[in-house]
């Protein structure tokens, strides 16, 4: 048997990635992504969802913290390897969890459209459970017709996009997640003015948390406003 790439696939992984810092607007991902109730996690698994709406940050925390209650994980990265020389996922299909991010880059390569359906295939047959993402609709993707029925099958959910009033939810709670203090008011400050996007006004958050150590401020509007314009 052919040993797991999984040193170099978790290079690509965000190690820092971890469920208390993901807010949950649907009460079935809750329950799902609880790791309590792993033994009734679905096989195969599919979370959809555009940019920076958080699917890649959910799965990659999820893995971590599977990993860290010791059930055997594999994260693939499909944007990062398909590139690569690596030509079979042999083994994986023994862990208890993989993840596989980024399905939509599988259009450009028939020979990983190929490794993931046989992948899916021995994974099947084993105690594996797969988390697959993407960011594009089903419809979109140029895959061949044994992959794309075997994908429209599983199980899904997508990750929509909040709405104002469940982003301001989504800020604080994260920001108290991490420790960051930040108002109500500059979290409406930034949300009238900055990309609206989860993915995006988190990266803003930890950037301002940082500045604000760098300088020895707290985090106001005039921070905020010299954030934005820097």
């Amino acid at each position: 048997m052919q040993k797991p790439k999984q040193l170099i696939f978790d290079f690509y992984l965000n190690r820092k990635a971890s469920l208390q810092h993901f807010y949950f607007n649907s009460q079935r991902l809750a329950f799902l992504f609880n790791l309590k109730n792993f033994s009734r996690f679905p096989k195969e698994f599919l979370v959809m969802g555009g940019a920076g709406s958080g699917k890649s940050y959910l799965t990659q925390a999820y893995l971590n913290d599977a990993s860290s209650m010791g059930i055997k994980s594999g994260f693939i990265p499909l944007q990062a390897i398909i590139e690569t020389s690596i030509t079979s996922l042999e083994g994986y299909e023994n862990f208890e969890l993989v993840v596989i991010d980024g399905l939509e880059n599988l259009s450009q390569s028939k020979t990983w459209q190929t490794i993931i359906f046989n992948f899916l295939n021995h994974a099947h047959q084993t105690n594996c459970k797969t988390i697959l993402t993407a960011s594009r609709a089903l419809s979109e993707l140029d895959f061949f017709p044994d992959l794309h029925s075997r994908i429209t099958r599983m199980e899904m959910e997508s990750l929509l996009e909040l709405q104002h009033d469940q982003l301001f939810d989504a800020i604080t709670f994260v920001s108290e997640s991490y420790d960051i203090s930040i108002s109500d008011k500059e979290v409406e400050y930034l949300l009238t003015r900055y990309h609206r996007d989860m993915g995006s006004i988190m990266n803003a958050i930890h950037s301002l948390d940082k500045l604000s150590a760098s300088q020895k401020r707290k985090i106001t509007v005039p921070l905020v406003k010299e954030f934005l314009d820097s």
